[in-house]
């Protein structure tokens, strides 16, 4: 059974910007499955999961549309409902390490704990 997330919660924050949020549902081991819809009728579908990595508990989001890759903001709202108010990111890899299962889905990563995973790259002068 999933624990490590609040997926009442996740749903309640989603509503403020979907037309439609589904009951969430259990997804592998430690995940939630969401089905929603966007104001102007445009089906997503949300799906996220936990897993421990190197000792270290780590988030995974995933946000795609039927037909097309979902909008910039629409990642926003995802990382506001599952991650808060912490650290995550999208990860642009090698062509080798690449793994695309859906054509038009983004992706959100980071710890389960909220914290960073990289350094505070504007600390020493605000900026890169």
């Amino acid at each position: 059974m999933a624990t490590s997330f609040r997926p009442l919660a996740i749903r309640q924050e989603l509503r403020k910007h979907y037309a439609e949020v589904s009951r969430p549902k259990e997804y592998g081991p430690d995940g939630w499955h969401f089905l929603l819809r966007t104001k102007d009728g445009q089906p997503r579908s949300l799906l996220i999961s936990a897993a421990d990595h190197d000792g270290i508990e780590w988030a995974h989001a995933s946000i795609a549309g039927s037909e097309q890759v979902p909008a910039y903001e629409e990642l926003t709202w995802v990382h506001a409902a599952v991650f808060g108010d912490g650290y995550s990111y999208q990860c642009f890899v090698p062509r080798s390490s690449h793994v695309n299962i859906h054509e038009f889905a983004l992706h959100l990563w980071g710890r389960l704990d909220g914290k960073p995973a990289l350094p505070d790259f504007g600390a020493a002068y605000g900026s890169i």
